[in-house]
């Protein structure tokens, strides 16, 4: 039994300094995190994300529907620059109000807010997670994203893997 153990201890041993740690999330900059996204779990509310090129360089486009504090929907929106090989986005996102449905529409009763900052990170094609943080009073936080819809002709496919080694 000793015999078993001391050379279980010297494998792990001699494996250990060899051992890694890799992960890879997904590359906004091939436009695969394009689409609708959603938590199972928060019927009624989701987000559109779309990768678009915009004068020579990309962006990501996004509008989070959700809620208010008082229950009335409420649609955040926001627009930030890509760069290639980029995994994790910064969007700086405002609330509109103002102008009514139909043929009332004034565009000169729009009003945009400031809300705060969507951070999106895709840790896969069907997975991802959206983290806010509100400058207005809602606090922050995460919410686990699933993919519900994709563009087609875009295809998804994860950056390049990162690997930690560990050295002894």
């Amino acid at each position: 039994m000793n015999r078993n153990k001391l050379l279980l201890t010297s494998l792990l041993l001699v494996m250990l300094p060899f051992s890694s740690l890799c992960f890879a999330d997904l590359d906004f900059s091939n436009g695969g995190a394009s689409g609708q996204w959603y938590n199972p779990s928060r019927d009624g509310e989701g987000i559109f994300v779309e990768i678009i090129d915009a004068g020579g360089g990309q962006k990501i486009s996004v509008a989070w529907f959700t809620y208010d504090k008082e229950g009335f929907q409420m649609w955040l929106v926001g627009i930030a620059d890509l760069q290639s090989g980029q995994t994790s986005v910064n969007i700086p996102v405002v609330v509109t109000s103002g102008p009514k449905f139909g043929l009332d529409y004034d565009p000169a009763a729009m009003n945009r807010n400031s809300w705060g900052t969507l951070t999106l990170n895709f840790s896969t094609c069907s997975a991802g997670i959206l983290s806010y943080d509100s400058s207005v009073d809602f606090g922050s936080g995460a919410i686990n994203l699933s993919r519900l819809t994709s563009l087609t002709q875009v295809q998804c496919f994860r950056g390049p893997v990162i690997c930690l080694f560990t050295e002894w």
